[in-house]
């Protein structure tokens, strides 16, 4: 995906965090060891990676509207477009406001689908994993908000 859309803005500067939220257990082993299935693309999520700018919202806001989380890590924006080089691929930061979520919702795209390209799907995910930063790990006894 090279186009951005109507409501997506490729203006995010380079030096700019992102948080990604972990929803599913298997996305940070119990020692706090990032899986890079935190960055495989689901069919859900129609070819963009969800992401939010650390500038315009907070991770308690950003958490605070799931269910369950597992952890939350940083990225740098500039990091993620500078992954696509490697891919050989162009990968973005776009903005990307939906209804209902907190402001500074943003996504990656470009990333390869895993139906598709498995192969490259797995490589890209490795390489955001190894850019990445835990932030927030739940504990394995901690309890889950209702």
């Amino acid at each position: 995906m090279d186009k951005t859309t109507e409501n997506q803005q490729s203006d995010i500067p380079c030096p700019e965090v992102l948080y990604r939220v972990a929803l599913k257990r298997g996305h940070i082993g119990p020692d706090g060891e990032v899986k890079a299935d935190l960055f495989i693309l689901r069919p859900v999520d129609e070819g963009k990676l969800s992401v939010y700018r650390r500038e315009l919202v907070s991770l308690a806001v950003v958490e605070g509207q799931f269910r369950n989380t597992r952890g939350s890590v940083t990225l740098h924006t500039g990091r993620v477009r500078d992954a696509g080089i490697v891919l050989e691929r162009k990968l973005d930061v776009v903005q990307d406001e939906i209804p209902n979520a907190p402001a500074g919702h943003a996504v990656i795209i470009g990333l390869p689908d895993p139906e598709l390209e498995s192969d490259d799907a797995e490589y890209a995910a490795s390489i955001l994993r190894d850019q990445c930063r835990l932030v927030r790990a739940k504990s394995q006894g901690a309890t889950e908000k209702s």
